[in-house]
């Protein structure tokens, strides 16, 4: 009896697998190794269709709304900006209303929400600011996937570029979003926000080590979320952390010290990567241009 059971749930599995409408792996791959997504865009349309309801409907859908970020940052113009951002939307809205416990829905429901409205006035784009965050803050404090890295950075770009936010605070996102990234991605763009953020503020290693201290003494109280709590993450690691992109701890070096060991590090990394894609290379090369001059 057992055996015939076991028997059952294998071919009840192999079905299923043969069964399957899409090819993940195919759409990821026309998504990584091609400086133009539209490609991916067109597979991943045309098998929504066939997509089990549910979560396999929702994995076809998250990646139709990250692939319209990334088709519409390449656009020039705002009217069809916004058209494909728009587009990602309504995808992102479908992928949460199949599986509302699939994290990326939110996270790229955030994305074209976020691009979107960079197309439009100061006063719209406040007005989003609260979708934004809510969708991040589902995924991290409701949802509580605080190993989920993009949304740690995203959360740190928000507090990077809003005036009444902390840059100190989006220091701590970006180090926890690094220590998150996923072991087969390079996320240059994670490191490139550290960097930027660090050599801006130029502080020297007696506020460092005054700001980390204060910062873990924080980290250690308590906290109505958890985004509240790990905008003192910094503190957390404490002035004797040695990130892996130097031999000097924490508080033995300013912060453009090291904001140029991490450009040498992360280019090390790029250079050493046996599989890059398009978006690595890009970005890569934003990393360059922005620390040219230091």
């Amino acid at each position: 009896m057992k055996k015939y059971l076991a028997l059952t749930i294998i071919v009840t599995m192999l079905t299923s697998i043969c069964n399957a409408a899409v090819d993940f792996g195919k759409a990821d791959d026309l998504f990584n190794k091609s400086d133009n997504p539209t490609e991916c865009l067109a597979y991943l349309e045309s098998v929504l269709p066939e997509a089990a309801k549910g979560k396999e409907k929702s994995e076809v859908l998250c990646r139709l709304a990250k692939t319209c970020i990334m088709i519409g940052q390449k656009e020039t113009s705002k009217e069809k900006k916004r058209e494909i951002f728009g587009k990602g939307i309504k995808y992102a809205e479908l992928a949460i209303a199949e599986d509302p416990q699939n994290p990326e829905g939110y996270m790229w429901h955030s994305g074209n929400v976020g691009r979107e409205c960079q197309t439009r006035s100061f006063t719209e784009q406040a007005k989003k600011l609260s979708v934004i965050m809510g969708d991040l803050t589902t995924i991290l404090d409701k949802m509580g996937k605080t190993n989920y890295s993009a949304a740690w950075q995203a959360m740190a770009e928000i507090y990077y570029n809003h005036p009444m936010k902390s840059n100190d605070d989006a220091i701590s996102f970006t180090r926890k979003a690094i220590a998150d990234i996923p072991e087969d991605e390079i996320r240059i763009s994670t490191y490139t926000l550290l960097a930027k953020l660090l050599y801006e503020r130029d502080w020297n290693e007696t506020k460092r080590t005054a700001a980390i201290n204060k910062s873990a003494s924080k980290f250690k109280g308590s906290f109505s979320s958890v985004t509240d709590k790990y905008a003192y993450y910094e503190g957390s690691l404490g002035t004797s952390y040695i990130p892996a992109w130097s031999k000097k701890s924490l508080g033995t070096m300013t912060d453009r010290e090291e904001a140029k060991a991490i450009v040498t590090y992360v280019r090390s990394i790029y250079n050493n990567a046996k599989a890059k894609t398009p978006y690595d290379t890009a970005d890569m090369n934003e990393l360059a241009s922005i620390s040219k001059n230091w």
